[in-house]
């Protein structure tokens, strides 16, 4: 039986998608630690927001010291120019 000329470009994008869907599991995880404290900001009054800010940080040290994808500086700039645009 014959092997398909499609089939060793279809085995590479198969490896692609899962190396995908690993990242944005990965990302997902991490992400979801910022959750508590930005939705604290969100609720909170503008002269509280001082006070939560700390957790927010440690929150962004702790992704960028354990994420797999999240370790880069360029990664990191990105997530806190969202988070800043978002506060």
């Amino acid at each position: 039986m014959a092997v398909s000329s499609y089939l060793t470009g279809f085995r590479e994008l198969e490896r692609k998608i899962n190396e995908g869907h690993e990242e944005a599991a990965d990302n997902l995880m991490f992400l979801n630690i910022l959750l508590e404290p930005c939705s604290r900001i969100e609720k909170s009054i503008p002269k509280d927001i001082p006070k939560i800010i700390p957790d927010v940080l440690k929150s962004v040290r702790m992704i960028w010291e354990m994420s797999k994808y999240y370790n880069t500086s360029e990664r990191m700039q990105g997530l806190l120019t969202k988070i800043s645009n978002q506060i």
